[in-house]
Order: structure tokens, then sequence, then C-alpha cells
């Protein structure tokens, strides 16, 4: 992640399932921090950090509910755990309550795969 921030690319690592055990306080924590630090964007799911028990995490690491924008990393791996296409519209929803994160149009076309497009 370093290497690629440190070539001018905008970097983004999002921590899921017990990967959110990385963004602890304390020595565990060492390598999330060094990232921050080298301006990687590093974000976890309130959802993960309550079922492993982490109440503390490091400075500079967002929970993704909070701090995610459409067109994110962030955004496509939530649409991949938790989201519907009814009509043209694909909701798509945070991990930790399952409430809307954002809306999307979608373009389908009968003839061809389901969704075609996304705005």
């Amino acid at each position: 992640m370093a290497a690629a921030r440190n070539s001018g690319l905008e970097v983004s690592a999002y921590l899921l399932g017990d990967g959110v055990l990385l963004a602890r306080e304390g020595p565990i924590g060492e390598n999330v921090r060094d990232a921050l630090a080298k301006g990687v964007e590093v974000v976890v799911a309130a959802k993960d950090l309550k079922a492993r028990g982490v109440c503390r995490i490091l400075e500079g690491v967002e929970q993704v509910e909070d701090s995610a924008s459409n067109a994110s990393l962030a955004e496509l791996v939530m649409a991949a755990l938790n989201s519907a296409v009814s009509g043209t519209t694909w909701t798509i929803k945070k991990p930790s309550d399952d409430s809307t994160f954002n809306t999307r149009t979608v373009t389908t076309d009968s003839g061809a795969d389901p969704i075609t497009g996304v705005t």
C-alpha cells in the first residue's frame, strides 16, 4: 500500500472481518499506523469492530459508515455485502445497521446481462 501511495496513487484499505484487529491501538497496529502516516485511507466497519470487541482504534482509521464517499472502494465493498436492485434502483446498505448508504440508478436490457450500466 505504501509503495503505491508513494508513487502518487490514491490508496484505500477496507479492513473486513478479523482484519479490523489490525486497526487496534498497540503493537498490532504498527503496519496500519505506518500506512496512515503515508497517506493511505484506512476504513473499518462498525459491525466488524463490535463483533470482535474492539472499542479503541488507531487515530486516523475511519468507520466506513461515517466517512466513505460515493464511488469509493468502501461503497463497492458495502454493495457486495448488502445491496438490492428493485426496478432501476440499486440500494446499497450500511453494514452496521442496514440503513441506506447510497442509491444508484441502473440500466437494464432483457437481451443482455441483467445490468448494463450504473449511474
